[in-house]
């Protein structure tokens, strides 16, 4: 009886380290990710080259086409729709990033977006 009640607590105590160390790691990158995205952020500036942007905030999340937000300047407005052809976009919760790319791969436009 000894023996079994004291595998039952190791094993409990082995699932708790490995719970307690996978939240712990995830955290720790979650942290790092975030801070990347940050720093990397606020040294994009408009003009930049997409290789600029790729050492300063790595991979994207995602790669799409442009999608044409609203602009209160209309002429700003219809100058980024005739020039953006691709968005990078980089999410981590809570927190998402998108780099807008002319087709010469410089950076035209840039928004952080900040979920409730």
């Amino acid at each position: 009886m000894t023996s079994k009640r004291n595998l039952v607590v190791i094993g409990i105590l082995a699932a708790t380290i490995v719970s307690v160390s996978y939240f712990a790691l995830t955290t720790v990158s979650h942290r790092r990710t975030a801070r990347k995205y940050e720093d990397g952020y606020s040294q994009i500036k408009v003009g930049d080259s997409k290789d600029l942007l790729l050492g300063a905030m790595g991979k994207p999340t995602r790669i799409s086409e442009c999608v044409y937000p609203w602009f209160a300047d209309e002429k700003r407005e219809a100058e980024y729709r005739s020039n953006c052809k691709e968005l990078y976009e980089y999410e981590l919760f809570p927190v998402s990033y998108t780099i807008s790319l002319d087709k010469n791969g410089r950076v035209i436009n840039k928004t952080r977006a900040v979920s409730p």
